[in-house]
Parts: C-alpha cells; sequence; structure tokens
C-alpha cells in the first residue's frame, strides 16, 4: 500500500513538471478529440484490476500496484476538470484534493491494519493463501518464519488442531530461497550502526516529526509564513500556490501530530511487543505521508527546495524503519528477549 501511494504522488509530481516543461501538448490537438491522459490512467486502474482477477502471486501483485498507481496517479492529477464547469485543470483546490486523497488512503488503511485484530479464521485463511502461493513460488526464509510464528498464536488461540497440522505440512513443503533484495535488506540492516536501530533515536526523531508538525499547522492555520521552509526558502509559487500550501498543511499537520503522538504513546517501554510494532507502522505511516504530501506540497511552492524536506522525511522513516525491522526480528527468535531488549 505504500508503494501504491509513493507511485501515485511520484506520477502526479512527473506528469505535472513535464507538462510545465514541454508547455502543456496534448495527444490529439490538431483534431476535434482530446485524448485527456485521465483516459490512460483509467486503462491502467483497469488493467491492474484484470490482472488481479488472472494471475496470483507477488510477482503480478507487483505490477498490479505499480500499473495501478501510475495509472490513479494520472487520474487525480485531471480532477480539476472533472469538479469544475470550465474543465479547469489548472483549478487551484485540485491540489487539495489530491493531497487529501493520498493522506485517506495512507492514513486510512494503515489505521485498519494498526487496530483490527484478526480473528483465528482470518489468520487460518490467510497462512493458508500464503502457503498456496509459497508451494507454487517459494517463500523467504523471513516469511516462512513469519508464517510458523502466525501459525503458533493462532494455535494457541483455539484453532482446530487439524487445520493448524494441515497449513504446518503445507509450510513444510514450500521452497525456500531469499531474493537478491532480500539478501541486500538483511546485509544492509546488520550493517546499520547500533544508534540508528535504537529506541532512543525512533523517539527523538517521532517526537521531532510530532513538534513540527503542529508548529507547522499553526503557522499555517493563521497565515503567519513562519513555517520552517517558509523561513529558510524563497516561495516561487505565488500567491495562490502559498494559500493552497497553507491550507493543506493545516490539515497534515494536525493529522500527522495527532497520529504521532498516538503512535508514541504506544510505543512506551512496558507496551508487548507486537503494540510496538503496530505503532511503529503508524508513526512510519504518518511519516510516510508527511513526506509524501508535503513534497508535492513545497514543490509547488519552492521547486527544487521541497528536496531538503523530502530527505528529511525519508532518514526519519528510515530510522523508525530500521527499529521496527529490529524488534520484528527479535520477536521471530524470543518474544521474551524482544521485550527486554527492545526497551534499550
Amino acid at each position: 500500500m505504500t508503494a501504491f501511494v509513493a507511485i501515485v504522488t511520484a506520477t502526479i509530481v512527473v506528469v505535472r513538471t513535464y507538462l510545465a516543461l514541454t508547455g502543456y501538448p496534448q495527444i490529439g490537438q490538431h483534431s476535434n478529440l482530446h485524448i485527456a491522459h485521465a483516459l490512460f490512467g483509467g486503462a491502467l486502474m483497469i488493467l491492474a484490476l484484470v490482472l488481479g482477477f488472472l494471475f496470483v502471486g507477488p510477482r503480478s501483485r507487483w505490477v498490479e500496484v505499480i500499473a495501478g498507481g501510475v495509472g490513479a496517479g494520472l487520474f487525480l492529477d485531471e480532477v480539476g476538470k472533472f469538479v469544475t464547469k470550465t474543465n479547469d485543470y489548472f483549478y487551484h483546490p485540485a491540489g487539495e484534493i489530491m493531497y487529501l486523497t493520498v493522506l485517506v488512503v495512507v492514513i486510512g488503511g494503515n489505521l485498519v491494519q494498526a487496530v483490527h485484530q484478526p480473528t483465528v479464521r482470518e489468520g487460518l485463511v490467510e497462512v493458508g493463501i500464503a502457503a498456496a502461493e509459497g508451494r507454487a513460488f517459494g517463500l523467504t526464509s523471513a516469511k516462512l518464519n513469519e508464517l510458523t510464528k502466525y501459525l503458533e498464536w493462532i494455535d494457541e488461540n483455539g484453532a482446530d488442531s487439524v487445520e493448524t497440522a494441515a497449513l504446518r505440512n503445507a509450510l513444510a513443503r514450500c521452497a525456500v530461497h531469499d531474493t537478491r533484495w532480500t539478501v541486500l535488506g538483511r546485509r544492509l540492516r546488520s550493517r546499520l550502526p547500533n544508534l540508528v536501530a535504537s529506541r532512543r533515536l525512533t523517539v527523538l526523531a517521532g517526537w521531532l516529526m510530532a513538534i513540527t508538525a503542529l508548529q507547522v499547522a499553526l503557522s499555517s492555520a493563521d497565515g503567519l509564513g513562519v513555517r520552517p521552509s517558509e523561513l529558510l526558502f524563497t516561495a516561487v509559487g505565488g500567491v495562490q500556490a502559498a494559500a493552497v500550501s497553507d491550507r493543506t498543511y493545516a490539515v497534515l499537520g494536525t493529522v500527522t501530530f495527532v497520529c504521532s503522538v498516538v503512535a508514541l504513546v504506544r510505543f512506551r517501554e512496558s507496551s508487548p511487543p507486537y503494540v510496538r510494532v503496530q505503532a511503529l507502522r503508524l508513526l512510519q505511516a504518518t511519516a510516510v505521508a508527511f513526506t509524501i504530501v508535503g513534497g508535492v506540497v513545497d514543490f509547488a511552492e519552492f521547486g527544487l527546495f521541497a528536496l531538503v524536506s523530502i530527505a528529511i522525511g525519508v532518514l526519519t522513516i528510515l530510522v523508525i524503519g530500521a527499529q521496527t525491522a529490529t524488534i520484528v526480528a527479535l520477536m521471530r527468535e524470543d518474544p521474551d528477549v524482544a521485550m527486554v531488549v527492545g526497551n534499550k
């Protein structure tokens, strides 16, 4: 889901940049037709749905995510034409519609994952689907360990022992192979300094994001012009871009502050490891939304200077991700150890 949102946002940025640099060319401009790129977006979203109907497995799933993300980005980019009688592509509140749509998807989806506790029946279905895919395409060692632990939880919570035994047997027959990306990710995580994967740095990064989001929300709501980016960089987007930026940041900053505080409170030392992982995923999703949506807004207002705030956001996401990977790895080895070591 995070990849889908990132692709949607990147598509909007690339399309807007390309059109601005090329003088907004149109397909069919020398005839009575005007083939809007929203049509290509709709075609790609249909393609993603059809692929989901016809194929299974991780590779086809990634193709669906990419096709659907690019298609949704092309569609959203022309939302201004759909909400105005004059088909105004440059309708300024269209930017806010795009940003809020992305925000609702990434925060709403991760809130559902963080809050919803799967039932035993859902767990059996999930492991069954994963085992079926594993038989056909293989599993990484990390995924196999995760499914094995998940199956133990299902077994302990009242599942039918015959069903869990069948699933355990199915997992045992899956081919195990780690992709090059899996091996590379494991090597990178193992070479990270202890400080990067420490709880203290994660808490510090989370509170810095929360405080920054609150300051951004308050200054944007009052139009004070004292956001960090406004103090450091020269705006190039004009008065209208600044107005859209203020309205967007007022909402984005408020939601980011609330979600960050909720996640940090749930990340307290006394929380069980699985609660910490849920809190970190919410915090990371919040950082992703704040970075992606804020980056699009900053590009409109400050141009290439937006890369500075995006880089800071990416570093925050990496710090949170490193802590998440550390706790998850400890949980796979020994949940009791994860409770103790994860506090350090």
